[in-house]
């Protein structure tokens, strides 16, 4: 009753929910996130299912804690199906974002966001990932800029970063030449002493010394305080290149 159109179609989809677009009574383009039934309830039971079925087929390096990655993805599994949660995010990250002129986050519609469902503006763009050899490289240059730059200022400055760097999530508006930026349900915040600590790391990477890396890699908790050194020399290896 509150919407002149509700497109049966989705628009996009994925694990816990799927995008329609709407307009409502009143006139507003939106896009509707609509959750999944019974996915909520489910993360926790689906999430011990797989780390068994991991454990049983050892599908794993030895010594990697598949508890403590259970333990992971349950909490960001669970934030992610908490669309208000989602929504706040999009609202910080609005503010962020606001002085960066190339970027562009939709607009939150609260009295059609629950838990469960998420109204945000409906944003006109083609996806990242569609945009090939006829793009013109400067176009790509461009964007290619502007997602490193916002990498950055994610980890060091705002210490508030969108964990899911799926091209999905990014959209190209040719006629402005502004990137939008979609789904914010993977979103983390970091403390001051962690964003200094990938400080060093990142600093130590470009001069290359090799024990600091190795030192606050530890600290931040990427290598474990008992990991075997085949282990170590890899995640060293990732670090490194």
């Amino acid at each position: 009753r509150r919407f002149g159109r509700v497109d049966e179609t989705p628009i996009a989809a994925a694990s816990i929910g799927q995008v329609h677009r709407a307009r409502t009574i009143d006139g507003r383009e939106l896009a509707l996130k609509v959750q999944y039934p019974g996915v909520a309830r489910s993360i926790t039971s689906d999430v011990d299912n797989v780390a068994t079925l991991l454990r049983l087929a050892q599908l794993l390096p030895l010594g990697v804690d598949v508890e403590e990655i259970a333990r992971e993805a349950k909490r960001q599994l669970a934030q992610e199906a908490d669309y208000l949660s989602e929504a706040r995010f999009l609202e910080q990250y609005a503010r962020l974002v606001a002085d960066d002129p190339q970027i562009v986050v939709p607009k939150v519609h609260w009295d059609f966001t629950t838990a469960r469902v998420m109204a945000m503006d409906y944003m006109e763009g083609v996806p990242v990932e569609s945009l090939g050899a006829e793009t013109p490289q400067a176009v790509r240059d461009a964007l290619g800029a502007a997602l490193q730059r916002l990498m950055f200022r994610e980890l060091f400055e705002f210490r508030v970063m969108q964990t899911d760097p799926n091209f999905a999530n990014y959209l190209y508006q040719p006629a402005t030449a502004r990137l939008v930026l979609l789904d914010f349900g993977a979103t983390q915040q970091f403390s001051r002493a962690y964003t200094e600590r990938y400080r060093r790391i990142t600093r130590a990477i470009v001069t290359g010394d090799r024990p600091v890396i190795e030192r606050e890699a530890r600290r931040i908790g990427y290598i474990a305080e008992d990991a075997s050194q085949d282990v170590v020399d890899a995640a060293m290896e990732v670090l490194v290149l």
